[in-house]
């Protein structure tokens, strides 16, 4: 099967570009520049890229003319930084960008399948209407990545319903594992490798953690779903809460190691988690249990280690 990619150098996508080339797919990905540091790495030897930015739309238009892909997993995205002072180029990159791939996608003879990787930013994850939230719930964005998302889904809509666009949507929600140095399993496991401190603010704070590796099987699953005419929008996560007590329990049963906790005031208590039964009964994805997965993450981090 031809497949292009967008973001095949980023976290979930560089998972994703490996597993297709190994299940013997012919890949396209695009990439602003070579990384320095990809060079010369065997895991990347085999992986074909092309450098066009993804805000160059008459580049991305000319790609896809010419490869004709039959998917395109649409993976790319910009994320707001603290200060908010680049939320021009967000909805820039998330939004308008996706627009031009998607009329690019929907002027081939034979449209391809777009499957978007949305995420949990649509909805209100601090204080969701319900629990667990499913693909019903309102779309209440917190911020302008959320929203930026919601707008590239309609984006992504407009044209499965104008131009009979084949099109699966992938909310997402927040993921960990190898090649991810940031967030909160990690900051647990580092602590539990380096003797680190942990801080931990009171109240009751949940959220759902996939593992990158059950993200990327979403996502092989969605090359095989039934077309229709309707757009295909699935909740992918863990299905289950997890606060940060618990990822420390986790963690230390885990790594066999005792993390120092700090304790902090009590924040506003939250909970969020998936409803993930759509993606379970329609595409058969069924993620690993949590523990399972940290596991697996802190035993590539101990190889990584050994190897460095």
């Amino acid at each position: 099967m031809r497949i292009f990619i967008t973001g095949a150098q980023a976290f979930i996508g560089k998972h994703l570009h490996r597993r297709l080339v190994s299940d013997g797919h012919e890949v396209l990905a695009i990439r602003r520049h070579a990384a320095a540091s990809a060079v010369g790495k065997s895991q990347d030897a085999g992986l074909r890229f092309v450098e066009c930015d993804l805000l160059d739309y008459a580049g991305i238009e000319r790609e896809i003319k010419n490869f004709r892909p039959q998917v395109v997993f649409h993976l790319a995205s910009l994320r707001s930084n603290s200060a908010g002072d680049n939320d021009h180029l967000v909805l820039r990159t998330n939004v308008e960008a996706t627009y031009e791939l998607a009329k690019a996608c929907a002027a081939l003879p034979e449209k391809p399948r777009i499957v978007f990787t949305s995420a949990m930013g649509c909805y209100n994850y601090e204080q969701p209407d319900y629990l667990p939230v499913d693909e019903a719930h309102p779309l209440r964005p917190l911020d302008t990545y959320g929203l930026s998302k919601l707008l590239a889904e309609q984006a992504c809509i407009f044209f499965n319903e104008r131009n009979d666009l084949p099109l699966t949507i992938l909310r997402i929600s927040g993921v960990f594992g190898p090649g991810k140095r940031s967030g909160i399993v990690f900051n647990c496991l580092e602590a539990a490798r380096q003797d680190g401190t942990i801080k931990v603010a009171g109240g009751r704070v949940t959220r759902d953690f996939v593992y990158v590796g059950d993200v990327v099987e979403s996502l092989i699953l969605s090359l095989n779903a039934s077309i229709d005419r309707r757009p295909a929008i699935f909740n992918i996560g863990a299905g289950r809460g997890a606060s940060l007590p618990e990822i420390i329990q986790i963690v230390e049963r885990v790594t066999s190691k005792r993390i120092e906790v700090l304790h902090l005031p009590a924040t506003q208590d939250s909970e969020f988690y998936f409803n993930i039964g759509k993606a379970e009964r329609e595409l058969g994805y069924h993620p690993q249990p949590l523990e399972k997965r940290i596991a697996d993450f802190w035993q590539c981090l101990s190889e990584v280690t050994q190897n460095d």
